[in-house]
């Protein structure tokens, strides 16, 4: 899913120093985050000199703190541009060109020190999404299902691309998990559990139950064995019917077990 900066960064402003907190800001190595491919730095000194590399190529500048407009003012020796404070962690500079509002007009710096691939992005994503208990499912077909857990809400919401996922089964990469959406929300997830005699099913729980999907089979009934023996009866491909015959059993040896004592005891009973 497309999250945009205009959406993130407000959120995080809670978690943001300033810009007169300078340790977090001077002689740091802050690589240009654009996607580029060319390596753009900044070292902002704190007497007030900034060193610009391009691709290793550095050229002197200046920089200059304006509390006023909560701003920095870069000279490029070639012109000076005014960038509004957005965000200011150890590992990422967000500002925005001053009389600018899209996405576009971020500025956003990596901390190299912090982060070494530089993606900048990447970083803010994770950390909103942590702060708002926000998980990302990748789907074997590439997709990337965002999974939210609002706290007025007993189900987790699912959405690509901001839209709520259709009713359906969603593979999971990695082929060992499926959500199962309704109303676009998750309603239940299962896992793949591989039996004996290459029967799989899908399990929302330890033990098959009712409900679960049986990977080639139909209609009919099953009998399978792991460290509990079960007798499934399926239909439509789901098991309508899940008996423990190793928990019967046991139930049964006992009652068979009790019903001897007590045959015994009575026998010992009349002969006395």
């Amino acid at each position: 899913m497309k999250y945009f900066l205009s959406d993130i960064i407000p959120r995080l402003k809670k978690f943001s120093a300033t810009l007169d907190q300078s340790a977090f800001l001077v002689d740091k190595p802050w690589v240009v985050s654009n996607g580029s491919g060319s390596l753009d730095k900044l070292i902002f000194r704190r007497d007030g000199r900034v060193h610009l590399s391009s691709d290793g190529t550095v050229r002197d500048g200046t920089w200059e703190y304006l509390p006023e407009a909560q701003s920095l003012l870069i000279d490029y020796g070639d012109i000076k541009k005014l960038y509004r404070h957005q965000y200011l962690d150890q590992a990422v500079l967000a500002l925005k060109q001053d009389g600018f509002s899209s996405d576009d007009a971020y500025f956003l710096l990596a901390n190299e020190n912090v982060i070494p691939d530089c993606d900048a992005k990447k970083y803010l994503r994770d950390k909103y999404f942590a702060e708002n208990n926000i998980e990302i499912k990748l789907l074997e077909n590439g997709e990337e299902i965002v999974v939210e857990s609002p706290r007025d809400s007993a189900y987790q919401r699912a959405l690509i691309n901001g839209v709520r996922v259709p009713d359906g089964n969603y593979l999971v990469k990695g082929n060992r998990e499926r959500i199962i959406v309704e109303n676009g929300n998750i309603v239940k997830t299962i896992w793949k559990t591989d039996y004996p005699g290459e029967i799989v099913i899908w399990q929302a729980n330890y033990d098959p139950s009712r409900g679960d999907l049986v990977d080639g089979f139909t209609d009919g009934s099953l009998v399978i064995k792991s460290h509990i023996k079960y007798k499934l009866e399926v239909k439509d491909g789901r098991v309508s019917k899940a008996v423990n015959i190793t928990e019967r059993n046991i139930i049964l040896f006992m009652i068979i077990f009790i019903l001897l004592l007590i045959i015994l005891w009575v026998f010992n009973l009349l002969v006395i």
